[in-house]
């Protein structure tokens, strides 16, 4: 992820974490909940090129017909890309 990041290369910023750039974030911080509906670290990720809006960010902890469908709650993140310029 430090990579994808452009961290501790001298590098450009290549990408941005969309939940760290949201303008509005709803739910826990953390993704993992090992099937206890307890929302632990954060390990899942959208990554959005730094010229990307990131107007929403949501992680939902959610069950199907009483189960948790995963390990991992949902990300949700909407994104505004720009228009592309015509030359």
């Amino acid at each position: 992820m430090r990579t994808l990041r452009g961290e501790g290369t001298g590098g450009r910023r290549e990408l941005v974490d969309a939940w760290r750039a949201a303008e509005r974030r709803r739910g826990p911080s953390g993704t993992l909940h090992l099937g206890f509906g307890i929302p632990m670290p954060r390990i899942d990720y959208v990554f959005a090129p730094p010229n990307v809006r990131v107007p929403h960010a949501e992680v939902i902890v959610g069950r199907f017909e009483g189960r948790f469908p995963s390990d991992h709650c949902a990300l949700l993140v909407e994104l505004e890309v720009p228009a592309a310029v015509s030359a």
